[in-house]
């Protein structure tokens, strides 16, 4: 049904079929429509992991809200609930609301808007990848103003170990880190803002916004500090360039 509706062109801007993922270990592929509904699948390289159907409300808010025909399980098969249609130039995203701040860091970093087949960590319309973008992204106001005209750089004054976990055979430890900015007078740091490295290893995700100073969270797959973060190591919040958009 979903795949009749899109062929008889009877479908809005946001209906169609997206995909995120790596290209190999795990591909969400998830097609949608009004009246229709909505159908998605999970596959790597082992085969088929998950699947699920369901119905779908057009908010006031423009949010789309799902209901879907099997609940999420503890093991695994969980899919969003809620998705944002943005749009940006010609291509077509669906965003979870709680996701949208990491998406406006991905456009930070570099890593959207994506191009070819190097797959990506949001659903985008397939075959969107390879289209130009052009301003910036349908972003709701509060969301555009984390987008960045300047990076901003800051350094770890300080490393707590905060929890230490074994899942199976991997030993996971968190740290929560002070950083500073090594400058002067820069805007604060947003909650969920991911800082990326400049001179170590270990990307970092704000949880606590402080005006000149921030707490942020670094996940490290060990459990010997010689691996925690060290201190005086430096990130950055990158910043968009829109002459490096897709299409360039």
């Amino acid at each position: 049904m979903i795949d009749e509706s899109l062929a008889a062109g009877k479908a809005v801007g946001w209906a169609g079929r997206y995909y995120y993922g790596d290209r190999f270990a795990s591909n969400v592929y998830l097609s949608l429509a009004p009246g229709a509904g909505l159908v998605v699948t999970e596959t790597g390289c082992l085969g088929l992991y998950a699947a699920n159907h369901g119905s779908l409300v057009d908010g006031t808010d423009g949010v789309l809200r799902i209901s879907y025909a099997v609940p999420a399980s503890p093991q695994g098969g969980s899919f969003p609930g809620e998705l944002m249609p943005l749009s940006w130039g010609r291509r077509q995203y669906l965003i979870p609301p709680d996701q949208l701040a990491a998406f406006a860091t991905a456009i930070n970093h570099g890593k959207e808007p994506r191009d070819g087949d190097g797959g990506g960590s949001f659903l985008l319309r397939v075959g969107d990848e390879y289209q130009p973008v052009s301003g910036l992204p349908s972003l709701p106001t509060s969301m555009l103003a984390l987008l960045r005209r300047e990076p901003v750089e800051v350094e770890i004054a300080s490393v707590e170990v905060r929890r230490r976990s074994k899942p199976g055979d991997i030993c996971v430890s968190n740290y929560w880190v002070r950083v500073v900015p090594t400058a002067a007078a820069v805007p604060p740091l947003f909650v969920g803002e991911v800082l990326l490295p400049i001179d170590g290893n270990d990307r970092a995700t704000v949880i606590a916004s402080q005006g000149q100073s921030a707490e942020a969270e670094i996940v490290v797959f060990q459990c010997n500090d010689r691996f925690a973060p060290k201190l005086g190591m430096r990130l950055t919040t990158g910043a968009y360039n829109e002459g490096r958009g897709a299409g360039r």
